[in-house]
């Protein structure tokens, strides 16, 4: 999976599975402080679900991660509109959050650009 322009194949997969690890981590009080997309490597299993694996692990800090924390974490991936909306349900699923409040917030997040 490639998190560039969108519309790739295993699309939602990937960012479900992005989406969930990161919550995960986030709840466990862990948060990458380099969460960008040549930090994410995605494999897709032959049930057809994603797993993903965080590179560059140097940069993890240990603290209460808050959702408003925890969404800005996702600031650094160039995410089309359709891409933010999967990202931020499976996002505030797993954190057991409002999806509509997460959206906004990742809305709210600078991106990349290119």
């Amino acid at each position: 999976c490639d998190l560039v322009g969108g519309g790739f194949p295993w699309q939602q997969e990937c960012l479900t599975a992005m989406a969930e690890a990161a919550a995960k981590m986030h709840e466990a009080g862990i948060i990458h402080r380099d969460f960008s997309r040549g930090n994410i490597l995605f494999r897709i299993r032959e049930d057809g679900r994603a797993d993903v694996e965080l590179i560059d692990l140097n940069r993890l800090r240990f603290h209460s991660v808050s959702l408003e924390e925890g969404c800005r974490n996702f600031e650094r991936l160039p995410m089309t509109p359709e891409m933010l909306r999967v990202t931020a349900h499976a996002y505030a699923a797993a954190r057991h959050a409002d999806p509509e409040r997460c959206l906004k917030l990742f809305q709210k997040s600078p991106r990349e650009t290119h």
